[in-house]
């Protein structure tokens, strides 16, 4: 069994702050690298995402990489009103997470490309959590993926 490790980051959440009562904000972080004509991209970070049905990648993170358009799709989280929609392809990616010693895949996963860069890098199960072991424990600031 492979094991890559994950990094925990903490933080204040802002929504809570600007409320007055704060709440830290826990975020889950792998490093993603995607294929292209010629090998791979650097490896970039994304936020582990379990409410992601599919992962979403900012254009600057497959602008170079190469996949299977799958077609069209406007894609949002909590609001589904048009103004807050992404314009973004729905695409097969070959990909690879790492974590600077020991590297899973290739997958075949799917992925929103956004056309824009002003959304977050998130990794979602579609080929990816979905075939993994995912193991986070906030409190004794462990959390890795595992494949089998």
């Amino acid at each position: 069994m492979n094991r890559i490790s994950l990094d925990i980051l903490r933080g204040p959440h802002p929504a809570s702050f600007a409320a007055g009562h704060p709440v830290q904000a826990v975020r889950v972080f792998a490093d993603l690298s995607l294929a292209t004509a010629n090998g791979w991209t650097s490896f970039q970070a994304v936020v582990v995402d379990t409410g992601a049905a599919v992962s979403l990648l900012p254009r600057r993170y497959w602008a170079q990489s190469t996949f299977l358009s799958r077609g069209r799709a406007k894609v949002g989280g909590v609001s589904r009103r048009l103004e807050c929609l992404i314009d973004a392809t729905l695409a097969e990616v070959e990909c690879l997470i790492a974590d600077g010693t020991v590297t899973l895949g290739p997958f075949r996963a799917h992925a929103y490309m956004a056309d824009s860069d002003d959304v977050p890098a998130l990794l979602g199960f579609a080929g990816l959590l979905d075939r993994l072991v995912l193991h986070v424990d906030v409190a004794a600031d462990e959390a890795y993926i595992e494949s089998n």
